[in-house]
């Protein structure tokens, strides 16, 4: 990048960065649940349910299937987050966060149910083009428990990494 002229604190021209110097981390999403408590049922593995797109550059999340899928030319290292609670003040063992790839658990976080608190997962994985992620919540608290909508609380997230 070149600055031609400056002038009374301001910049007259600037020469654009060079195609293999500019950057660009998308596709990139941020998804939240505006609707009501999710129903989690005790020891059953379920899909983390999303209602209201925070953004989405890609449009490469769907809503009507709570997934992300790479889409094409966008290959490569991805980071993803979520986060939510389940809705009860009871201590127990046996939650598990999950972020799948292509339906396999890639990241499980295993997390003690603390009076309200939320959990989180966090992961960095390679794509390819067409491989699809979502996240998932399963307990073991001994009957169905609610996966709770707090404002912000319960978010789902990615972007693809520069390299």
């Amino acid at each position: 990048m070149a600055i031609t002229r400056l002038n009374n604190n301001s910049i007259t021209s600037i020469t654009a960065l060079p195609s293999a110097v500019a950057v660009d981390n998308t596709p990139a999403f941020r998804v939240n649940n505006t609707g009501g408590d999710q129903q989690i049922s005790d020891q059953t593995l379920t899909r983390i349910s999303y209602t209201n797109k925070l953004h989405d550059t890609d449009d490469a999340f769907d809503l009507s299937s709570n997934t992300f899928t790479v889409p094409s030319g966008k290959a490569g290292k991805y980071f993803f987050h979520v986060s939510g609670a389940l809705n009860t003040g009871t201590d127990f063992e046996g939650n598990e966060l999950q972020i799948r790839v292509n339906g396999n658990a890639t990241l499980v976080t295993r997390v003690r149910n603390e009076y309200y608190d939320s959990m989180s997962a966090e992961v960095v994985v390679n794509l390819s083009v067409g491989d699809v992620v979502d996240a998932a919540i399963t307990h073991s608290f001994g009957s169905t428990l609610a996966w709770r909508n707090a404002t912000n609380e319960n978010t789902f997230g990615g972007f693809r990494l520069i390299e």
